[in-house]
């Protein structure tokens, strides 16, 4: 039997660990074994996945996906039932039906208490604009708009960073892959190369010619698509991984930004954590058939002019040059191709990420100074503040309301989480 865990699949599963709240985890071969040698190998994979990857109860399931697939053709209930793949396919069924959903109501309770929180939290400082002395209000700006500039200052190494960071995955990940898809082309390809010139060596030099380029196209069509599937996989997830770790940065931001607020101008504040993901997805293409050059083309004709054996010969010597400066060429319009992406994805997440700040500061600015406008009208300002000190406080009676929904639905669906 396989080793149950490699070092390559737990170094995946701790990648993706913090994207999911739920994996189940499949042990197959499980026919392959004895009843105490399976016994063992899943109390090593459990202890592994505890151990090197930080699950506290992994939900393990023993299947042979050879008999799950014979009981499946021959129709054979008994089988399929000595597979075990029926009791995995009950566990999944029910998550989807019940845990999936509550899943859901988490995530998106999660989001709505946040926005929640900051809405409540520019509401009560509208209100204490409108309580308290002008002067004092003004003074308190102020303070705001130094810490202000202070957050600008973070946003601009917020921004060095993710350039940093979105070059780091092309330097170490995207060029290293790349380079050791051109060296495996070069030495499979090439084999495969002479052994179709040695097919066809009976070939006039022209269909020959043909022949060897439809051969080289389809091999690198091939070849790359299978590489840039699952390079599309690794870079997507390193991405993905870097957009997580600035998320939780831009939102540690924000919630600084929100509780300084609140601590300078006295007015309560709660903050809840959000989950978010960053993805990247975009098609590619191929350019196989490029202009020739006119040497090429009168490579070409001077062929027909020769004997088949010198012009075969000069064939196999350009289309084998072709061969290797396609491979080359692919690999660098993939490589543009990826780098455009990332750069389009980096681009799109700093503005998003960044608004956000410029949000919540454009929040809490505005909620004071709707106050102090109305505290500078003088008397005519007083009957209008207490208009708005009523229009306010009912404001934040529906918004306190609407929090106490989407904390009970969220105690619901499996728990809440209040920051400080």
């Amino acid at each position: 039997m396989d080793q149950p865990l490699s070092k390559a699949e737990v170094d995946f599963l701790r990648d993706v660990k913090g994207y999911s709240e739920r994996i189940f985890f499949l042990q197959n071969k499980a026919d392959y074994i004895s009843a105490d040698e399976l016994r063992e190998s899943l109390e090593f994979t459990e202890s592994t996945l505890r151990e090197e990857v930080g699950y506290d109860s992994p939900e393990l399931y023993p299947v042979s996906a050879k008999l799950a697939l014979e009981g499946k053709k021959r129709g054979d209930n008994e089988l399929l039932e000595k597979s075990n793949l029926p009791v995995f396919e009950s566990r999944l069924q029910r998550f989807l039906l019940e845990e999936k959903g509550m899943t859901l109501i988490r995530s998106v309770s999660n989001n709505l208490l946040r926005v929640l929180s900051g809405s409540v939290l520019r509401s009560e400082l509208q209100l204490k604009s409108l309580q308290t002395p002008l002067e004092e209000i003004e003074r308190k700006l102020r303070a705001f708009e130094e810490k202000r500039q202070e957050i600008e200052a973070e946003k601009r190494d917020f921004e060095i960073l993710l350039e940093g960071e979105t070059k780091r995955i092309v330097d170490t990940l995207l060029d290293p892959d790349l380079q050791r898809v051109k060296e495996e082309l070069q030495e499979r390809l090439m084999s495969e190369f002479e052994e179709c010139y040695t097919q066809n060596t009976s070939l006039a030099a022209g269909k020959l010619r043909k022949t060897l380029e439809e051969f080289i196209s389809q091999a690198l069509r091939e070849y790359y698509t299978v590489f840039r599937k699952n390079e599309d996989t690794t870079i997507s997830m390193a991405f993905e991984q870097v957009a997580e770790r600035f998320i939780k940065k831009i939102n540690s931001i924000v919630d600084e930004l929100m509780h300084y607020s609140s601590e300078l101008f006295s007015v309560k504040f709660e903050s809840f954590s959000a989950e978010a993901l960053w993805s990247v997805h975009e098609s590619f293409y191929y350019r196989f058939k490029d202009e020739p050059l006119m040497i090429e083309v009168l490579g070409d004709a001077l062929t027909f002019l020769m004997p088949r054996f010198m012009s075969n010969r000069i064939v196999h010597r350009n289309m084998k040059k072709y061969l290797l400066e396609m491979i080359d060429r692919q690999a660098g319009r993939i490589r543009w191709n990826f780098v455009e992406r990332l750069q389009k994805s980096r681009l799109e997440f700093r503005w998003q990420m960044l608004g956000r700040i410029d949000e919540a500061i454009k929040g809490i600015r505005e909620a004071v100074q709707k106050g102090i406008e109305s505290r500078k009208k003088g008397e005519k300002g007083v009957e209008e503040a207490k208009k708005q000190e009523k229009e306010v406080g009912d404001e934040l009676n529906r918004l306190y309301s609407l929090r106490d929904s989407a904390l009970s639905i969220k105690e619901e669906a499996g728990g809440v989480h209040i920051g400080r």
